[in-house]
């Protein structure tokens, strides 16, 4: 028998997600979810464009709070799956499952990821339920998001600045034509004026869905 120790350490988090314990962590994942006690007149779902660290949560979660609609979080979902030791692999899975039934119970929802790569998948949800799509798009300068990479807390993710920064040039790529999104808003985080540019989206969102 070999004697050699096993370093459980690197088997963590690389577990896939198996079936018999897919709706633990779906009953786990809605109860980060908050359910508004009013749905807006118009459906529809926040759709966000922007690079890691350039602050969708930051503006997704306002936009969540005054609209009316529930935050379906990527970032909760990915601790969820990381404190049970499983990898990512099914998050793609777990949030259509969540976003369709809450769809179908005639809330409205936003996500807190990049949907630039999503939007075949959000365009057939916005014909399945007959909702809207709002795009929005956080766009800060590159240094703004440069210097909030050296700060990335999620270690388990990125083992270290080099490793975050080689993702977040990749996922650049993605980023280099939008031209085929229609942003009703493009916000900058950067600027100090954080709460106008809230208050200002929202009255161009409400113009948008009544138009």
């Amino acid at each position: 028998m070999s004697t050699e120790r096993i370093d459980l350490s690197s088997l963590k988090h690389n577990q896939d997600l198996l079936d018999e314990d897919l709706g633990n962590v779906i009953k786990a994942f809605e109860k980060t979810l908050v359910i508004p006690k009013e749905k807006p007149s118009i459906q529809f779902t926040l759709c966000p464009i922007g690079l890691i660290h350039s602050g969708k949560t930051t503006v997704v979660r306002e936009l969540s709070k005054r609209l009316n609609l529930i935050l379906i979080s990527s970032d909760n979902l990915r601790d969820i799956l990381n404190s049970r030791g499983y990898n990512s692999k099914r998050m793609v899975e777990i949030i259509d499952r969540i976003v369709r039934k809450y769809l179908s119970l005639g809330y409205s929802t936003a996500a807190d990821a990049d949907c630039v790569s999503a939007k075949d998948v959000l365009l057939k949800r916005e014909k399945e339920f007959g909702i809207k799509l709002v795009w929005i798009h956080i766009n800060p300068p590159e240094s703004f998001i440069i210097n909030n990479l050296k700060t990335y807390e999620k270690k388990w993710l990125f083992k270290n600045y080099d490793e975050v920064l080689s993702a977040y040039q990749e996922r650049k790529k993605l980023h280099t034509d939008l031209s085929a999104f229609k942003f009703v808003y493009v916000f900058d985080p950067s600027k100090n004026n954080f709460d106008s540019q809230i208050e200002e989206s929202i009255k161009t969102i409400n113009r948008t869905l009544n138009a």
